[in-house]
C-alpha cells in the first residue's frame, strides 16, 4: 500500500514538472543547492583543520617531513658538504 503512496507523490511531482516551467527550474536549483551542500560537507571533512582526523593527518605529515629534513641535511653534513660554520672560516682566512 505504501508503494501506491509513493507512486501517486511522484506521479503529481513528475505531472507538476512537466507543465509548469518554474517547477521544472525550482526542482534543477534544489538539486544543484543539495549537490552543493554534499560537496561542502565532503571539503570540510576531508580538508578543514577544525576537524579531528585531518588535525591529526597534518601532524603526522609534518613530523614525517621534518624527520625526512633532519636526515637529508644529516647526510649532507656527513658526506663532505661544507657546513655553515665551515664556509664562514674559509671566507674569513682568505
Amino acid at each position: 500500500m505504501i508503494y501506491y503512496l509513493w507512486f501517486s507523490l511522484f506521479a503529481i511531482f513528475a505531472y507538476l514538472i512537466a507543465t509548469d516551467k518554474s517547477i521544472a527550474r525550482y526542482y534543477v536549483l534544489l538539486w544543484k543547492r543539495g549537490r552543493l551542500t554534499y560537496e561542502r560537507i565532503k571539503w570540510w571533512v576531508r580538508y578543514s583543520p577544525d576537524n579531528p582526523i585531518v588535525r591529526y593527518q597534518i601532524k603526522k605529515n609534518s613530523e614525517k617531513l621534518a624527520q625526512e629534513l633532519i636526515n637529508e641535511h644529516r647526510n649532507q653534513t656527513d658526506s663532505g658538504f661544507a657546513t655553515n660554520r665551515q664556509l664562514d672560516q674559509s671566507v674569513e682566512e682568505k
